[in-house]
């Protein structure tokens, strides 16, 4: 049964050179303790996606479409009602968690805050509750933790103080937006293995957003791929990278980091990602496409099965991904 349900949802920017759309019909969804991840370059509409669906866009922003969480409209929501539902049954991880900090309050007023926000607690059994959560994501010593300010806590302990916030009020599904930007590998790999931990023993349905394939390939249960503001190709996480039919996810597979390579050999897309002001015709990845005709510059294909996956490409490969 789908949690979470987007249906041909789009996001409009205005601009001195007219009108964008940086988020072209996206239609997905996320089952009941289900790991979806969202990866793509950097502008290819992955957070706006998101943030939409949840209205923490500006009031410039323009949207259309629809965002269904557990029966309810979430784009056509007041913004009241909105704004009790995040926090509560959809916690957020939010891409710098020490920007996302207020740098002048403690750690555990900032957590007990978002507790308090949505159960009739006191401010002593708020902070009860923040030093479980503290403990729950493995920070130590919850308790003296919870006087420290934000500057005092290291990159990794921050993502995890920022994933307890998020987990607060039990929610249901966990929007994880570049959980692991910024971190090295070591605190990079712990933070994966804490989200899926929690995965397992709260039952948590998780939207993971990254640019980097190897972050999802072995915590995700599909994979959504995303350029120039559509999804490119979708399906489970093995045919996405096993049975690959769309080009741009065989670049991104192949710029994964292998211990097979030469050293010093890494592989990179030809190109940079379009502007959402000056979006190619056609296909928004016919520039930088190895197998572009001039189908591809006519016509932006649709999304369509492809062997064990779906994509958006005229010239699907269909032979397994080296």
């Amino acid at each position: 049964m789908s949690l979470l349900s987007l249906t041909d949802l789009r996001v409009r920017f205005a601009g001195p050179q007219g009108t964008a759309e940086a988020v072209r019909g996206i239609t997905l969804s996320v089952a009941e303790g289900e790991v979806l991840g969202i990866v793509g370059e950097s502008g290819s509409g992955k957070s706006v996606t998101m943030m939409a669906a949840l209205q923490l866009l500006p009031p410039s922003a323009g949207i259309q479409g629809s965002a269904v969480f557990r029966g309810r409209e979430l784009v056509r929501m007041g913004r009241e009602e909105i704004r009790r539902l995040r926090g509560k049954e959809i916690g957020c991880i939010f891409q710098d968690p020490l920007s996302a900090f207020n740098p002048v309050i403690t750690i555990g007023d900032q957590i007990a805050e978002a507790i308090r926000l949505h159960q009739p607690l006191t401010r002593r059994a708020a902070l009860d509750r923040a030093a479980a959560l503290l403990d729950l994501v493995s920070i130590p010593e919850p308790r003296r933790r919870l006087h420290q300010y934000p500057y005092e806590f290291s990159g990794g302990m921050r993502q995890r103080a920022m994933i307890a916030m998020a987990l607060a009020n039990d929610p249901a599904l966990l929007i994880a937006d570049e959980p692991t930007t910024a971190l090295d590998v070591t605190v990079q790999a712990q933070i994966l293995e804490l989200l899926q931990k929690l995965r397992q023993e709260l039952g948590l349905a998780i939207v993971l957003i990254t640019h980097d394939l190897g972050v999802v390939a072995g915590m995700a249960d599909r994979i959504a791929v995303m350029y120039g503001g559509r999804i490119v190709e979708e399906g489970p996480v093995d045919p996405v990278f096993y049975e690959t039919a769309h080009p741009y996810t065989r670049g991104l597979i192949a710029a994964i980091p292998s211990p097979d390579r030469p050293a010093g050999a890494l592989v990179a897309i030809d190109g940079t990602p379009p502007s959402i002001w000056s979006r190619p015709t056609g296909c928004a990845f016919r520039p930088r496409c190895p197998r572009a005709t001039d189908l591809c510059a006519q016509a932006d294909p649709e999304l369509r099965p492809i062997a064990g996956t779906s994509a958006a490409c005229h010239h699907a490969l269909t032979e397994a991904t080296p």
